[in-house]
């Protein structure tokens, strides 16, 4: 039996979850990376697949998507434009 551990990297204030933060899949390999602010999430972020390779660019206001995302194919290559 193969146990995952949860990889992050970021900082704290007041015990919320404060700039910038990185979360890694259990290969080491960054799964997304994006800035917090009063433990919620706000701003551009990105998410990758387990291969390294861009998966999603999307943008958050008040922990929720909001605007414009990109989702690309595990190659790399943009498969979807959605505006939220």
């Amino acid at each position: 039996m193969m146990i995952l551990k949860n990889m992050f990297k970021g900082e704290f204030n007041d015990g919320k979850r404060d700039g910038l933060w990185e979360e890694y899949h259990a290969n080491g390999a960054i799964s997304d990376k994006g800035y917090y602010k009063d433990g919620k999430r706000y701003g551009y972020w990105e998410y990758y697949h387990s291969n390294g390779w861009l998966w999603m660019k999307r943008n958050y206001k008040d922990d929720k998507p909001h605007g414009y995302w990109e989702v690309y194919w595990s190659c790399g290559k943009l498969t979807k434009e959605v505006y939220i």
